[in-house]
């Protein structure tokens, strides 16, 4: 997802971006950072500051200090989710695979198709 993100913005290699010009202070020219808004420049920091965690987990286990901040990350992505999505967005939404579904109780198929499934 991240790829399609930054193909977005891509330039073709035979474009050719003249330099930005030297500036005093260090952020001077964000033209780079501007390409996605500050929501998705925000969320793409966090993904970058967030890739480490499997390795630093391994390394310093501490489990209930991890729980904590874990879940107030996931307490602000999940709202700014719903924000996106007028209150309709679940985690669900956002998990890399969704949750299995329940397959429907038998009594809310029509009888036709129940019949159909009691012959397979």
């Amino acid at each position: 997802m991240i790829r399609r993100l930054l193909a977005r913005i891509a330039v073709p290699a035979t474009t050719h971006i003249p330099a930005p010009a030297a500036s005093e202070n260090a952020c001077g020219s964000v033209s780079a950072m501007l390409a996605f808004n500050p929501l998705i420049t925000e969320l793409l920091a966090v993904h970058s500051r967030t890739r480490h965690l499997p390795t630093l987990a391994e390394q310093t286990p501490s489990p209930e200090e991890f729980r904590l901040v874990a879940r107030s990350i996931l307490g602000s992505v999940l709202e700014a989710w719903s924000r996106q999505t007028d209150g309709q967005g679940t985690i669900d939404d956002l998990l890399l695979e969704p949750r299995p579904v329940r397959p429907f109780p038998w009594w809310s198929v029509q009888a036709d198709t129940r019949e159909h499934h009691r012959a397979l």
